[in-house]
């Protein structure tokens, strides 16, 4: 008898230990998860509120940089171009956009005239801030864009219709040699222009 009560005993006792040991790992397959979880949430909440600053530009790019004097120079410059009406010049994102509205006399019969203004406003610009030194990469770093857009008008309406309009945009990228003169308003394709505006295309 005393045999069998000693067996008894030492299967309770394997026992209770067994089932300690399980309550042991559940609670830490639990509270390992959850204090994970907390701490993500205390250090979200204590930055919140807090931009997220960065810049895609190093301590080598953009040397030297455009000022605001010369953005000024830039703008005079513009104004003083033949069949101007307004300019705009501004400077963001590391791109120098000079926006240039002709007087409504000018139409898409005088894209020789108006491609001639932009490539005008670029040589202005290139007296000011010269290409080589502000809109060409270096090997240490970026530099500035360049996009001259010169148009006729920039809504239509009864008197500035569609037809008439003459829009053409020179760019010039940090990295790439030359500039290049595209004009938006004419369709390179025009059959495919067309027939995406018929709604035949296929």
């Amino acid at each position: 008898m005393k045999k069998k009560e000693k067996k008894q005993q030492g299967t309770k006792k394997q026992g209770e230990k067994q089932s300690h040991l399980l309550v042991w790992i559940a609670a830490a397959v639990i509270l390992i998860p959850t204090l994970i979880v907390g701490i993500v949430v205390m250090t979200s909440t204590e930055n919140s509120g807090e931009p997220v600053v960065g810049s895609r530009f190093s301590e080598n790019d953009l040397d030297p940089a455009i000022s605001e004097d010369a953005i000024t120079q830039v703008q005079e410059a513009m104004q003083g171009l033949d069949y101007v009406e307004s300019v705009e010049v501004n400077l963001k994102s590391a791109t120098l956009r000079i926006n240039i509205n002709l007087e409504d006399q000018v139409d898409e019969a005088d894209q020789d005239l108006v491609e001639n203004i932009a490539q005008d406003a670029y040589d202005a610009v290139n007296e000011i801030l010269p290409v080589d030194t502000y809109f060409s990469q270096k090997e240490d770093g970026k530099m500035y864009d360049l996009s001259i857009n010169v148009y006729n008008y920039s809504s239509f309406d009864e008197e500035h219709t569609e037809d008439h309009w003459i829009y053409v945009c020179l760019t010039k990228t940090s990295a790439s040699q030359e500039s290049v003169i595209d004009v938006p308003s004419v369709a390179r394709d025009p059959d495919t222009a067309e027939a995406v505006m018929n709604g035949t295309a296929e």
